[in-house]
């Protein structure tokens, strides 16, 4: 899938994304996308119908820290989960879980705007 329709969907659907600076969402969505970190639930006529943003936070590092990842971190960071459609949003969940096995016990949903 094209990055550019991802960031599309992302702009139409995340509010605080619509106030950013285009290479600012860019580099965002392409720093998830090239970490195999951002997972997309697609349609019958391979329409966008979810879309989720994780990352794994190395120990001691809090979740405020941009583009802190690390496989094995012991918290799951959710930035960003979009689900257009009844049911999607439980395929993105579980989307997550096998995106990362062995989920830890914590995981954090962002839910303040990022700017």
């Amino acid at each position: 899938m094209n990055l550019l329709t991802l960031i599309a969907v992302i702009k139409r659907r995340y509010a605080p994304a619509k106030a950013w600076d285009a290479r600012q969402l860019f580099a965002w969505v392409r720093w998830f996308y090239e970490h195999n970190l951002l997972l997309v639930l697609r349609g019958p006529k391979n329409e966008v119908l979810g879309l989720a943003m994780a990352r794994r936070l190395p120990a001691g590092v809090s979740a405020s820290e941009p583009y802190a990842h690390a496989e094995d971190g012991p918290t799951v960071v959710v930035e960003l989960v979009i689900a257009r459609q009844r049911g999607a949003l439980s395929a993105m969940i579980r989307a997550l879980r096998l995106r990362f096995p062995n989920t830890p016990a914590k995981i954090a949903w962002e839910r303040s705007a990022r700017g």
